[in-house]
């Protein structure tokens, strides 16, 4: 504990910074017809955007967590530099709660299908043991392979049901800022690709 709470402050207060620098090291390093990408965002922005804005999500949930998405996103473009040309991002942040209510609504669509599954499969197997036969010892049937089998259903599922929302968080939102950043008042991105189907990669890569 005194050991492990010390790291975790440091780690929170160093992030921003490690973003930071990250987006600095990354740009640098990226370079299209001869010429390096820059990064101009300062520290203290990046305070804002991964400090202060983490710690709302971290206390108000999904009621901040989207204003925090918007305000991660908008930093990385504006402080995107191209030789003289900089980084505009022509988003707002309602879309950002859409994607979230998306995801949540996906989440909790899913823990409940998630709990019926489970439900089944160890319902079907407790008809086909013997478990629910009359007179069982309730004891019994909590403590014996029903049990178990509904706890692995349900877990799977649940690691299933969160690789589906996080992924269509991260391909819904890369797909809304690629469409939605331009470099310079002249050059704008653009993203073709369906959110779904980076879901679907993703599952099948789970399984």
């Amino acid at each position: 504990y005194w050991l492990g709470l010390p790291l975790l402050l440091a780690y929170v207060g160093l992030y921003p910074w490690l973003v930071w620098r990250s987006l600095r090291f990354q740009a640098a390093n990226t370079f299209h017809r001869g010429l390096n990408f820059s990064f101009h965002g300062s520290a203290g922005e990046s305070y804002v955007a991964y400090g202060a804005a983490n710690l709302a999500a971290s206390v108000a949930g999904i009621f901040a967590l989207p204003w925090a998405w918007f305000m991660q996103r908008q930093y990385q473009v504006k402080g995107l530099g191209y030789g003289q040309a900089r980084g505009h991002f022509r988003g707002d942040v309602a879309p950002f709660y859409i994607i979230g209510l998306t995801s949540l609504g996906l989440s909790l669509a899913g823990g409940v299908v998630a709990l019926l599954l489970g439900g089944l499969v160890a319902g079907t197997w407790s008809a086909i043991s013997g478990e629910l036969r009359s007179g069982a010892d309730i004891e019994d049937l909590f403590s014996g392979p029903t049990v178990a089998i509904f706890l692995g259903v349900a877990y799977v599922s649940f690691l299933l049901l969160y690789t589906v929302a996080w992924q269509y968080v991260r391909g819904a939102t890369m797909k809304y800022v690629l469409n939605n950043a331009e470099l310079g008042g002249v050059v704008r991105s653009g993203a073709t690709f369906s959110p779904w189907g980076l879901v679907w990669l993703s599952v099948t890569n789970s399984l």
